[in-house]
């Protein structure tokens, strides 16, 4: 009797096992169809017009912005989903055409509209002077924009020369090629902001400067000289070590009683040595 019972016992197990086996399988079945449907559905959804970009806008800024989104909305992922589909835009492809092609722009943000449009938004670069190649004699200089991480970014012409933060000509060494500039950086920018401050007090004490030359460690202001008939209007020249702007000016204001800045007669000013100022009058 209980070989039979184990018997009977065995066959029940063996037929629950199937059972339990078989509805795992329909339920798997069934999560796999139903995940398929959702995936089709999902799909399906993301080629209707009403979530797909038809519409892009430029805020405050130049429209020609917009042709480089054309491309870039055209088609889809490898058939499957449309790259115009407000969810899955090419967003950081368009920014990035957009900064590599036009260097004058530090920022693009690039936000939906809806569901069925985005708007571009560019910042532009603050132009804080002009940089004008390093100093050659007697060569003429096209002058480009720079921002205030000494980034140059564009050529500049008499009008929008007034437009810096700062008038003056900067000659400096940069990261590139001084023949094509654009997109290179000023190697010494991190010292730039207290080299304008002192060009600023020199006008305080009647001292107008028209260019900076940067070399090595040595920092030359020339200042206008109306009295020249050359294009350049440079006249008198003051030197001193570059991050020492403090020192030069407390030094050059101590003898001012001594020359002008406003008249033309000083041929330069040396400040380089602490605590002294060495000056040749023009003859």
């Amino acid at each position: 009797m209980s070989g039979k019972t184990s018997s009977s016992q065995k066959n029940r197990t063996s037929r629950l096992a199937k059972r339990r086996q078989k509805t795992q399988t329909v339920v798997a079945v069934v999560a796999l169809v139903l995940f398929l449907f959702g995936i089709a559905g999902a799909l399906w959804g993301l080629w209707q017009p009403v979530v797909r970009i038809s519409k892009v806008t430029v805020i405050n800024g130049d429209a020609s912005l917009l042709t480089y989104t054309e491309f870039p909305l055209m088609g889809s992922y490898v058939g499957i989903v449309p790259r115009n589909s407000i969810f899955f835009f090419p967003e950081r492809t368009i920014r990035a055409d957009i900064l590599a092609d036009r260097p004058e722009l530090a920022a693009v943000s690039i936000s939906r509209d809806g569901l069925d449009a985005i708007a571009l938004k560019a910042v532009e670069r603050v132009p804080v002077a002009r940089w004008c190649g390093i100093e050659k004699v007697d060569a003429e200089y096209t002058c480009f924009f720079f921002d205030a991480g000494g980034y140059i970014y564009g050529a500049t012409d008499a009008f929008l020369a007034t437009h810096t933060l700062n008038p003056y000509k900067l000659f400096a060494p940069i990261s590139g090629s001084p023949e094509n500039p654009v997109r290179a950086s000023i190697l010494s920018a991190d010292s730039l902001p207290g080299v304008f401050d002192f060009a600023r007090h020199l006008a305080d004490i009647g001292g107008e400067v028209v260019s900076i030359r940067l070399h090595e460690d040595e920092v030359d202001f020339f200042l206008l000289d109306l009295s020249l008939e050359t294009e350049r209007e440079e006249g008198t020249r003051i030197t001193y070590i570059l991050g020492q702007e403090e020192l030069a000016f407390t030094a050059l204001v101590s003898s001012q009683e001594s020359y002008s800045l406003s008249n033309g007669s000083i041929e330069y000013i040396d400040l380089r040595f602490s605590g002294k100022v060495y000056l040749k009058r023009k003859e």
